[in-house]
């Protein structure tokens, strides 16, 4: 609730919290060191797990579930108020306990986390997209739709630049529908964002349309009370 109403801090002291209480340690910071090794460890054991053996196996424990919920929480909390190595750092967290403990309902969002941060080095471009490609077809096991907004908000950020520029722009359309429709005004106005300057970059609007259309998402926004798009 607290990132949706654009306040990450408070997100991310909710999400420590609750994960504490779940008997997790979360530290308050980690080196770039530990970080740089957590992310090959967690690659190969993605490319050793990953397969149709471990994509049958669900995850029965429910509060294994949650703590896999609240770090993907977290992550994203991090991007807004943490060093990007922290961020990258409660990925692979949620992800190797996904891989070591089976599929559950939020293991698409946090491959799609991975994709994510895969994408950021322009040597695993390849790795990222199969990451990528791989959660967005897992997610079509569940029934996940208060989390599709962010799913493919960065499955865009991550590899979307992939993609040709008018099936992007329907994507990024589908994801601010999503994101309004689950009550997540401060996602919808990311979505919206990428899809102004998608549109500029592509030409597909004249600019008198495209201001058009920015006055309809700021009016959506403003209605369902994002705090962000007022900023």
């Amino acid at each position: 609730i607290f990132l949706a109403q654009g306040h990450p801090n408070q997100a991310y002291a909710t999400c420590s919290s609750i994960l504490t209480q779940l008997g997790e340690t979360v530290p308050e910071t980690v080196t770039t060191e530990t970080v740089g090794d957590m992310i090959p460890e967690t690659l190969r054991m993605y490319s050793e797990v990953y397969g149709d053996d471990w994509l049958g196996q669900k995850m029965e424990d429910t509060t294994l579930s949650n703590i896999i919920k609240f770090y993907s929480a977290m992550a994203s909390a991090a991007y807004f108020c943490k060093p990007s190595h922290m961020v990258a750092y409660f990925v692979c967290k949620l992800v190797q306990l996904s891989l070591q403990n089976g599929v559950c309902q939020y293991t698409p969002l946090a491959l799609m986390q991975l994709a994510d941060i895969m994408s950021l080095d322009g040597n695993n471009v390849a790795i990222s997209h199969r990451i990528a490609n791989n959660a967005m077809a897992l997610s079509k096991k569940f029934n996940i739709s208060d989390q599709n907004a962010e799913l493919q908000l960065i499955f865009f950020h991550a590899v979307g630049h992939l993609e040709c520029f008018h099936s992007g722009i329907q994507r990024l359309r589908g994801c601010f529908e999503s994101a309004l429709s689950s009550g997540n005004a401060e996602m919808g106005f990311f979505c919206a964002l990428q899809l102004v300057n998608r549109s500029i970059l592509s030409g597909e609007k004249e600019l008198t349309s495209l201001l058009k259309e920015i006055d309809y998402y700021l009016h959506l926004l403003e209605t369902y009370k994002s705090e962000v798009s007022k900023n």
